[in-house]
């Protein structure tokens, strides 16, 4: 009799056993399931002689983690690529709001505050200027004035400024609040059109200047508005520095005188 309950606790101890076991190992046998159909080449082909799942799952997670760690150091290497490419399909149309809320860290980093502003500045009868000069100094010129106004209105706000590659660079400025900024940003903006290197070259440079606007996607807004501006100096003449108020201001003369 003993022999036969041993021999019974002995089968339903074994059984418990096996469906602990089972149930312990289903986990671990579902997640090695998960990532050989995530993955079905790339791990196996590593890792041909790796039969226990522990093992497996081990070696995949620590592949997958130096995969995001190169991603992670492409990204870092190209985020200024990746943020302009960004604007610019904002300026376009072309950003979703999921693109943004995907892009948020990189925004994050550049910009803090909820205001926007577009400035353009464009080179005065660039076309003469392009084809006065080689190609490597027109070049070596774009860049030193690109740094230009980064730097000069990067001690006032947090900004970007973009080589447009037409005589044309656009710079955002990112601002806390309204006041005063079109006065401080003229001011700024004169600075940056006596610089020596614009000085030096024997150019102009016209500027236009956008509204202030809340939120990243009214980007396209502002530099909408800038362009208007920034065309607006065949009538004002160029070596001009034009905002969008002015123009609503020659509108709103221009409509009452036409009332009187």
């Amino acid at each position: 009799k003993l022999i036969t309950v041993a021999a019974i606790i002995f089968i339903i101890g074994t059984l418990l056993s096996y469906c602990i076991s089972v149930k312990i190992y289903r986990p671990i046998y579902n997640a090695a399931t998960v990532i050989r159909k995530k993955y079905p080449t790339s791990f196996e082909k590593e890792s041909p002689k790796i039969k226990n799942e522990m093992l497996f799952i081990e070696h995949s997670v620590n592949k997958i983690i130096q995969t995001n760690e190169k991603l992670a150091a492409i990204i870092e290497q190209h985020k200024s690529t990746l943020f302009e490419k960004l604007i610019m399909d904002i300026i376009c149309g072309d950003a979703t709001t999921q693109d943004i809320e995907v892009s948020r860290p990189l925004l994050d980093d550049k910009f803090t505050y909820s205001y926007y502003m577009v400035i353009l500045f464009g080179i005065d009868n660039y076309k003469q200027f392009k084809g006065s000069i080689s190609t490597e100094s027109e070049k070596t010129f774009r860049q030193k004035l690109v740094m230009i106004i980064q730097n000069k209105l990067s001690s006032e706000y947090k900004t970007l400024c973009i080589d447009m590659h037409n005589g044309t660079f656009m710079a955002i400025i990112n601002i806390d609040g309204l006041d005063n900024i079109l006065s401080d940003v003229t001011r700024v903006c004169t600075e940056i059109k006596v610089s020596d290197l614009i000085v030096d070259t024997n150019i102009t440079v016209s500027i236009g200047i956008g509204g202030v606007h809340e939120g990243i996607q009214e980007i396209k807004k502002s530099y909408e508005e800038a362009v208007t501006t920034l065309n607006y100096k065949f009538i004002k003449g160029t070596d001009s520095i034009i905002s969008i108020d002015d123009i609503m201001n020659d509108i709103y003369k221009s409509t009452n005188n036409c009332c009187i």
